[in-house]
């Protein structure tokens, strides 16, 4: 096999074969999860910062930040879902820890949509998101999935609820479904700053986010390295190792250790292990941002 180079195999050309897949299984290392980079970090001064987290582990980071934090005002749960909690809670059970844990440290509680769903997946998960916000009331839904959003753009149940779109969906998307008349109360930007200040030349919202702390996602890969039952996604038939400890790939050529994630619907995220990527929250107010996502679920 030719020399290994981790970015451009997830990132370039990567091509989801079962000798790629058995290559990835043979170099997988357990790993520890580490809060120190976080914790560390200085957020004094940050104005209205929202805790995105995957699971409920994240929880006691969030509680360790908000007791030194003044200004957090939200927690966001759901774009990815961590499989230890699903072994245990349904989805509308964790939402439900989450808002309460919210709600006790008196700051709200937004729930945002896998940004990938299958055809299989879609429907089954549409419903039970609704059925979440029937009986949890989240104080917002962030949507990253493009069908999810026509779907809710069509669909009376969401008129009088609060609708954000997240960084996955493109702005041009986000511009044609609030000129069909979706009232959109917020939108997470992405690192093209010339595009952000024309969409808010010709949109007023409320709430303008950009992410300021988070580990890169490198790949999302449409199978699970560990999934014990053999290539592709593992179904009923696997033991559901990634519910158990945490792991990364590790690059044979170059020691490199890549995290990575596998969420509920079996898909693998793989992340940058390099530092976090930091932005000053004071050039992005400039351009207009006023809400500042600290990302806790990518460790």
């Amino acid at each position: 096999m030719e020399k290994f180079n981790s970015e451009k195999y997830f990132k370039d050309t990567f091509a989801e074969t079962s000798d790629k897949f058995n290559f990835i299984k043979k170099n997988i290392v357990k790993r520890e999860l580490k809060n120190d980079e976080i914790l560390n970090q200085d957020f004094s001064g940050v104005p209205n910062i929202i805790l995105k987290i995957s699971g409920l582990s994240d929880l006691k980071t969030a509680e360790m930040l908000i007791n030194k934090n003044t200004d957090i005002i939200e927690t966001e749960y759901g774009e990815i879902s961590q499989t230890a909690d699903l072994q245990k809670y349904d989805i509308c059970q964790i939402a439900k820890i989450i808002k309460d844990f919210s709600q006790n440290k008196g700051i709200k509680f937004l729930y945002s949509t896998p940004k990938i769903l299958s055809e299989r997946d879609f429907e089954r998960v549409y419903e039970d998101i609704k059925n979440i916000f029937s009986k949890t009331k989240p104080d917002a839904l962030v949507i990253n999935n493009k069908k999810f959003l026509k779907k809710a753009s069509d669909d009376n149940f969401w008129t009088d609820k609060n609708i954000e779109i997240g960084k996955n969906i493109s702005l041009r998307v986000a511009e044609q479904v609030i000129n069909n008349g979706l009232k959109i109360s917020g939108i997470e930007f992405s690192e093209n700053f010339e595009n952000i200040q024309n969409f808010l030349k010709n949109f007023d919202i409320k709430n303008r986010k950009f992410t300021i702390f988070e580990k890169k996602e490198i790949y999302v890969a449409d199978f699970c390295p560990l999934n014990t039952a053999g290539f592709g996604k593992s179904g009923l038939y696997c033991k559901a190792p990634c519910s158990k400890n945490n792991y990364a790939f590790k690059n044979p050529e170059t020691e490199e250790i890549i995290p990575f994630m596998t969420d509920g619907f079996c898909n693998t995220h793989f992340y940058n292990n390099n530092n976090y990527n930091i932005y000053n929250y004071n050039e992005l107010m400039q351009k207009g941002i006023n809400r500042f996502i600290v990302d806790l679920s990518k460790k």
